[in-house]
């Protein structure tokens, strides 16, 4: 589970959302609002 800070806001568009984590190629992915480049690595 993931610790937030007590500040934290709960709502981020449809609320705080935890679909886990999927592994693909070696790679561990997990969702989130903002990655590096924004590029979906799982619909290569």
């Amino acid at each position: 589970m993931i610790d937030y800070p007590a500040e934290t806001p709960r709502v981020a568009c449809c609320g705080i959302i935890d679909r886990g984590l999927a592994m693909l190629d070696g790679r561990l992915l997990r969702t989130t609002l903002d990655a590096r480049t924004g590029e979906e690595l799982w619909r290569r």
